[in-house]
């Protein structure tokens, strides 16, 4: 069975779609302290999992773990 993706990015897709747009917003998140990815946590919190599974590879990659374990507890 198929779960839904509940952190979509956050960067702004009509924003640009090169390399080089991708790489600004990249940038200017991260220096503002924010995070590239976003977390449903009504939807989260709806659909009640007893398995959560994410991974922190990196930053820009997946959303933190750190905020996954917070959300799901």
């Amino acid at each position: 069975r198929v779960r839904p993706t509940d952190h979509p990015p956050a960067l702004d897709p009509a924003a640009g779609q090169d390399a080089a747009d991708v790489d600004r917003q990249v940038k200017a998140s991260l220096a503002e302290g924010g995070s590239l990815y976003t977390l449903d946590t009504q939807r989260l919190a709806d659909l009640r999992p007893d398995l959560v599974i994410t991974r922190d590879i990196c930053g820009v990659c997946s959303i933190d773990a750190a905020t996954v374990r917070t959300v799901a507890r």
